[in-house]
């Protein structure tokens, strides 16, 4: 629990993995809503990693750690939708104020390039200055609002079509 207080009292410094991670002991901990809310500020911080990737096949990780820990939260967040919609809107606000403050490049390492290029490294084909693994800081400001952008959109759609199907279950007397 400390680990965790810690965490949530410096989550500017955490790169996603860390709230993946920490969304699972909350779910656990039946701290239910906690644990939404960091398994979503995790994935909406990872796809801005990944964003920022030059290499667009390090997203996976995003996927990946969807899959390891998503799961059992999606399964609460999609029972309880009115408290999905208000944690999402809490990420995205929590994410436009809190500074991001860890190295995003732990998402390159997950990408076909870092892979390529380390055995060209190996090889003597290339320097590790050579290697761009991260688009231009230039660019992050845009790739940071589309990111926002886009997962909003995402939700939304979601959302509704959740909604739907809450809507169709309850009429067919589910």
């Amino acid at each position: 629990k400390a680990q965790i207080s810690e965490i949530i009292q410096n989550a500017e410094n955490y790169a996603p993995p860390v709230f993946y991670l920490m969304s699972f002991a909350l779910f656990e901990d039946d701290q239910k809503d906690d644990a939404m809310f960091w398994f979503y500020a995790g994935q909406l911080r990872g796809r801005y990693d990944a964003n920022r990737c030059a290499d667009k096949s390090a997203g996976a990780a995003i996927s990946e750690l969807n899959a390891q820990f998503g799961p059992a939260i999606n399964r609460y967040a999609f029972q309880n939708l009115d408290k999905l919609e208000e944690i999402v809107s809490k990420v995205l606000h929590w994410d436009r104020i809190t500074p991001h403050n860890y190295d995003h490049r732990w998402i390159n390492l997950h990408g076909m390039e870092a892979m390529v290029s380390l055995l060209e490294i190996q090889e003597g084909k290339t320097t590790t200055e050579d290697i761009v693994m991260s688009r231009p800081e230039s660019e992050w400001e845009e790739i940071f609002r589309q990111t926002q952008e886009t997962y909003l959109t995402g939700f939304k759609e979601a959302l509704k079509m959740m909604q739907e199907q809450q809507g169709e279950r309850l009429y067919n007397g589910e």
